[in-house]
């Protein structure tokens, strides 16, 4: 082998693994934020905030980030919370505490800038945690408004929370128009095992509300959406990170954005397993 195939060898495996770094990391090389329909910027699209888990933004999160824009989303920006060590993310709720004060100001600086804008938090696992306290901050702060008005947050996704079932929502669901949460028997191994072992968010040895389901109910603002085998359809299997999945994006988390019906079986009936009431895909302030 010549000097220079030598040279173009360790080039290329140099670019390939600068190629892997940009996109498992939370920072550098890849961007945190997108800007949808080739830059054009809509006044009242919907720009979507994810907080990813407690490893940080990794490719999972960049890749739902896209998948969101790609189903109609303006503007995508990741909030990642964490620090160094991913089990000390899951549990230090002094961080949880600091870091949803942090996602407050970004919201709130997100509606200086796009005064019209439709705002979504989209948040998974750990990161579920800092979501929802995020909320009950934002419902702190309209007790003591001068003015009523429509909560900030659009939607807030809570997607496979690490989050004790016995979760009290009541509070987060003030500071917000519409959550969805998302849960799956199937991930057993990280929100089943994984949260009884090391303890969820909240800082209890139990089977998280991701896995099982919160035990809190409210019709009016609450939509849970429990796995459903047609999921399969859309590249579902009910794992950790299945939701965050393209064509499940585009055929349920996209639709309910955007207001319109989910696609979640494959003859699209409105009567059929799991498919969610489209009255309830479009926020309304109750």
């Amino acid at each position: 082998m010549n000097v220079e195939s030598t040279v173009r060898r360790v080039a290329g495996f140099s670019v390939s693994i600068l190629l892997v770094l940009c996109v498992l990391g939370s920072s550098g090389c890849a961007s945190n934020r997108w800007i949808g329909r080739e830059g054009f910027i809509a006044p009242d699209g919907i720009y979507v905030v994810h907080v990813p888990g407690i490893m940080g933004t990794l490719g999972h999160d960049q890749a739902f980030g896209i998948w969101l824009i790609l189903s109609g989303a303006q503007d995508v920006t990741m909030f990642d919370w964490t620090g160094p060590i991913p089990l000390t993310n899951l549990t230090d709720t002094q961080r949880h505490e600091r870091m949803a004060r942090d996602l407050v100001a970004e919201l709130h600086l997100l509606r200086k800038e796009h005064p019209s804008a439709r705002i979504v938090v989209t948040s998974h696992s750990g990161g579920t945690r800092v979501a929802i306290r995020a909320a009950e901050l934002l419902a702190e702060e309209a007790e003591t408004a001068v003015e009523a008005a429509p909560p900030l947050v659009e939607q807030m996704w809570v997607i496979a929370a690490a989050v004790s079932p016995k979760y009290d929502l009541s509070a987060a669901l003030q500071g917000v128009q519409q959550m969805y949460v998302i849960d799956s028997e199937h991930d057993w191994l990280i929100l089943g095992l994984g949260t009884a072992v090391f303890g969820t968010a909240d800082r209890d040895h139990v089977q998280s509300a991701g896995m099982v389901g919160f035990m809190y109910e409210d019709g009016s603002r609450l939509h849970k959406i429990h796995y459903d085998p047609w999921w399969r359809e859309l590249d579902n299997s009910g794992g950790h990170l299945s939701a965050l999945g393209r064509n499940f994006v585009k055929g349920v988390i996209g639709p309910i954005m955007l207001g319109r019906q989910p696609v979640w079986t494959p003859d699209s009936s409105a009567d059929a397993p799991g498919v969610v009431d489209p009255r309830h895909a479009r926020a309304e302030t109750p």
